[in-house]
């Protein structure tokens, strides 16, 4: 018997990644103008194919390897947590592993909107409304991915200097103070957590190696909506347009990000688990310059599971 097809697979025609010199100069436009007809077909879309994950349609669902059962985890989180294009992390623990997760996640956001409350526009309270989850399920788990929108876009602007200025294209001394800022938010998180269940374990995750290839994401149906490239287009600004050298710049930037987190889980052992997913993430598993294909995400949802059970001795 066939397996039935979700309307994500039917819809996923609609959704496609093109190179950014190929479209016109208008079309690269921040994820604040995407239009909202698109976005809210693309939210529909999305909720059908978690729905076909969690029901196994067109997918390979693997209920044997479930292994362990984590209770309610609440989860909060940037597009890796909220990839409305693709299968994100979150819809893979869920799909795959069978975990129940409370959803705050939200792309585009910053770490220290999660953290703070705030982003602009997207989730003021809503680290009031995670707080309040936390203390009313007192779960043993809980998710963030957070960071990557700190260093990418027009945020990686303030990383680099102008190649004609005689500097070194990336600024290390802003970069550290910026990954100490981004402990702190990391150990503010921390703190607030524990004062509402003293039993919540934090797992966090790194980035891997981005390729910088001017990459976004294009949505068909309603013209010429596109969200990123990210990264291309703020290196080339500054004068670095060898692509070696371009995915040198990010890879130092993702080492010190992934640094940074390690850090903070050596201080905080009893509170936070970090997962470094930089092994698992090879050049040619990326959709576009910051999200993944459907299958690396699958393979790094693994990973984490295998973490988190490791981390609560399961």
């Amino acid at each position: 018997m066939a397996k039935k097809q979700s309307l994500y697979h039917k819809a996923i025609e609609y959704i496609t990644v093109v190179p950014a010199d190929e479209l016109p100069e208008d079309a690269q436009l921040p994820p604040s103008r995407i239009n909202s007809l698109a976005l809210a077909d693309l939210k529909k879309v999305k909720k059908e194919l978690r729905a076909s994950v969690n029901n196994g349609y067109g997918m390979d669902t693997t209920p044997e390897l479930h292994g362990f059962d984590p209770g309610i985890v609440v989860a909060e989180g940037d597009s890796w947590f909220d990839y409305l294009p693709g299968i994100d992390l979150l819809d893979w623990l869920t799909g795959d592993w069978g975990w129940d997760i409370r959803r705050f996640s939200h792309a585009g956001d910053s770490l220290k909107g999660m953290v703070h409350g705030v982003n602009s526009g997207n989730n003021v309270a809503t680290i009031d409304k995670l707080l309040a989850k936390v203390k009313q399920y007192q779960p043993r788990v809980l998710l963030f991915s957070g960071g990557g929108n700190d260093v990418a876009g027009d945020d990686l602007d303030a990383y680099l200097e102008p190649v004609e200025s005689g500097l070194d294209p990336l600024n290390l001394d802003f970069a550290k103070v910026q990954m100490e800022r981004f402990a702190g938010y990391y150990t503010d998180l921390i703190h607030m957590v524990s004062e509402q269940c003293d039993q919540t374990r934090i797992f966090v995750h790194g980035y891997g190696y981005m390729p910088v290839d001017g990459r976004g994401v294009k949505l068909f149906p309603v013209g010429w909506d596109f969200v990123g490239p990210w990264l291309k287009p703020s290196l080339v600004r500054h004068g670095v347009t060898d692509r070696a050298e371009q995915e040198a710049i990010i890879a130092e930037l993702i080492d010190m990000f992934n640094d940074m987190l390690a850090t903070v889980a050596a201080d905080n052992p009893a509170r936070l688990t970090y997962i470094d997913l930089r092994g698992m993430i090879a050049m040619d598993d990326w959709a576009n310059e910051l999200h993944l294909k459907n299958d690396a995400y699958r393979r790094c949802a693994a990973l984490i599971h295998r973490a988190v059970g490791d981390a609560l001795g399961v």
